[in-house]
């Protein structure tokens, strides 16, 4: 009895030990199949978000929080799918069992999608999004970019630093029949003058002391079927400038120390802040090289001319950085936006993502106020100094009054600084009104320059 007794026991705990290891070797397979999973949704090349049957986030990757498109919530630490203004862009995959739905698959549509495929779409629903925008010249510049991708002409991209140069390079470059081919992008002025040459043609094997053995190859021979991006043109040596004429002119390239040419087949797409113009008139740029390159110029307008643009700009980064750094949601408060609205942003939109980013791991609470923006940071005013180096000299017939603001008084003003934006920031500050009011009154008078 005593027997059967000890035997029963030990069956129920065989039973018991073959439950725990079910058990356990279910779990090591939902925690493998999650690890398979976050690993295969880092390879997927767009943004990708598994969601449970709540809709819930599981899994998102890399890109799906570079482009905001998951919002976690801080107090109830939870994730949640925000689609917004890519509501277009975006498709889904519902999985069932048993007509019962055990989650979904969402990603975002390719960026090397073809111009054809794009060309409905409104510029906020930009396979980029941080090509943010909808003041008129930067419109300007994106239907340039987009016509220009069409084509293998060379593009020539102005702008000052932190404006989005290299965006508007991959945009181009996503956008064109180049897309499947690599893009390769350079920095002309980070690299020492007696290495970029190598960097940029390569070199054969004991071309120089240190070559690599069997030699290298160099980034236009790397952009082959593709697009070379060369950034800072403008910084590049004039013994390189006739090196890279040859290469526009006849597309082949010669390896330092090779003793044979080599045809390449890329397009050449070149970016820089320097008055290339200016440059020539001082030897400094080959005006031959310049021609070369100026077939299709793009100017990038700084940010302080894109005023209208700012509070989109501030709305996008931080719904990024809430996202990446798994923050709660936060706004700025009206007061806020209009001081914002009235910096200098000397470094453009790289300093607006610097600042937003900063105010994100700093701030706790979910409304952004005056008083918290980093007034001593390197974040300037605009100071009437910072556009004009000299005051025009004002008519002694008419005398216009600081703070009266009439028809009359506006286009004294308009006609002493001028009409452009700049002349327009002048005269608002004589007024002692923002830029964006006067605007406002420009249109309630109707003027027009």
């Amino acid at each position: 009895m005593g027997q059967e007794k000890g035997l029963g026991i030990l069956q129920d705990y065989v039973y018991l030990l073959e439950n725990l290891i079910e058990k356990s070797q279910s779990q090591q397979k939902e925690i493998l199949l999650e690890q398979q999973a976050s690993y295969m949704a880092e390879l997927f090349p767009t943004g990708l978000v598994l969601l449970d049957e709540k809709d819930q986030v599981t899994h998102m990757n890399e890109a799906a929080k570079k482009y905001g498109l998951v919002q976690f919530d801080q107090k109830k630490k939870t994730s949640t799918l925000v689609l917004g203004k890519f509501n277009n862009l975006i498709k889904r995959k519902d999985f069932y069992f048993d007509k019962e739905r055990l989650g979904s698959c969402v990603h975002m549509l390719p960026a090397t999608m073809s111009l054809r495929s794009t060309e409905n779409y409104e510029q906020d629903r930009s396979p980029l999004p941080k090509l943010i925008g909808t003041s008129p010249t930067l419109q300007k510049a994106i239907d340039i970019a987009k016509q220009a991708a069409r084509s293998d002409s060379t593009i020539l991209i102005r702008g000052e630093s932190g404006t989005g140069k290299e965006m508007f390079a991959r945009m181009i470059h996503d956008t064109s029949p180049r897309s499947s081919g690599p893009f390769i992008a350079i920095n002309c002025a980070a690299i020492p003058e007696g290495l970029l040459e190598s960097e940029l043609f390569g070199y054969e094997e004991g071309s120089f002391t240190g070559a690599k053995k069997g030699g290298k190859t160099g980034k236009i021979e790397l952009a082959n079927q593709g697009t070379l991006f060369l950034d800072e043109i403008g910084d590049m040596p004039l013994s390189l400038q006739a090196k890279l004429l040859r290469v526009i002119q006849e597309k082949r390239i010669d390896r330092i120390g090779g003793s044979k040419s080599i045809a390449v087949n890329i397009r050449l797409v070149a970016a820089t802040h320097r008055n290339l113009e200016e440059m020539i008139a001082q030897a400094k740029f080959r005006e031959d090289l310049y021609f070369r390159l100026n077939v299709i110029p793009i100017h990038i307008p700084p940010l302080r001319e894109r005023l209208g643009d700012i509070e989109l700009l501030l709305n996008f980064y931080l719904r990024k950085y809430c996202t990446l750094l798994q923050k709660s949601y936060k706004k700025f408060s009206y007061t806020a936006l209009e001081k914002l609205r009235g910096y200098a942003w000397s470094g453009n939109i790289r300093e607006l993502e610097n600042m937003v980013e900063y105010l994100v791991n700093i701030h706790d609470e979910d409304l952004i106020t005056i008083e918290d923006l980093p007034i001593h940071s390197s974040i300037r005013l605009v100071q009437p100094q910072a556009f004009s180096q000299h005051q025009p000299e004002v008519s002694n017939s008419r005398v216009v009054t600081q703070g009266k603001v009439n028809k009359e008084n506006i286009i004294t003003l308009l006609n002493q600084w001028g009409w452009d934006t700049e002349g327009k920031r002048q005269a608002a500050m004589k007024l002692g009104i923002s830029i964006a009011t006067l605007y406002r009154w420009l249109k309630k008078y109707k003027i027009e320059s």
